[in-house]
């Protein structure tokens, strides 16, 4: 039963003590580290100031095991991409019996990977903007014909803006497709409104 549920499993902090010792995770080892470094920092600074016992924990140079041995009570993510924000810190964290912030693992698996968010989204009956996946430079053509200009490239996985284009001309679209590919095999075209 969820915590939401249970009123009497619900407990109200009076001050920062009462989080025990928490690790802020960032920095990590993908393509939005440095993000995550700053995102990551400004939360430490913000639970230090709240008096939380609150302490910085780079899994990249760490490994996330020591959470435990390293007696951390909870864990605060600010890991930005995928290790990060994909379901798989989450498991890990799970597994390690480690409470922590954020969505848990199949909603972070889910909504990191746009094309299947989207396939869910659209299944579900809402509204969203048309799309088109391209596996080849060959669909590109079709995507134009299907989603029209101006449209978004985007690769499926990735957390952020990476590796996503604007595309205004058609001219444009073999460019974006390249980059957008550079970083993930399953790349989609999305109607920019």
């Amino acid at each position: 039963m969820s915590l939401l549920t249970q009123k009497s499993a619900i407990r109200r902090t009076r001050s920062g003590a009462d989080f025990g010792k928490v690790a802020v995770l960032l920095g990590g080892d993908s393509t939005e580290r440095e993000i995550s470094l700053l995102s990551g920092n400004a939360v430490l600074a913000a639970l230090t100031r709240r008096g939380v016992n609150a302490h910085a924990f780079d899994p990249k140079d760490r490994p996330v095991q020591n959470l435990v041995s390293e007696q951390f009570d909870r864990a605060w993510i600010a890991l930005h991409g995928p290790g990060g924000e994909d379901g798989a810190m989450q498991g890990a964290l799970e597994w390690l019996g480690v409470p922590y912030t954020g969505s848990g693992v199949l909603a972070s698996a889910l909504t990191m990977d746009k094309l299947k968010t989207k396939r869910v989204v659209v299944g579900a009956g809402y509204a969203a903007p048309d799309y088109a996946v391209l596996t080849s430079p060959a669909d590109l053509q079709a995507a134009l014909e299907r989603v029209g200009l101006p449209l978004m490239v985007k690769p499926a996985s990735q957390g952020s803006s990476v590796g996503i284009t604007k595309v205004n001309s058609a001219e444009e679209l073999p460019r974006a497709y390249a980059e957008a590919r550079a970083v993930d095999p399953i790349v989609f075209a999305e109607a920019f409104f």
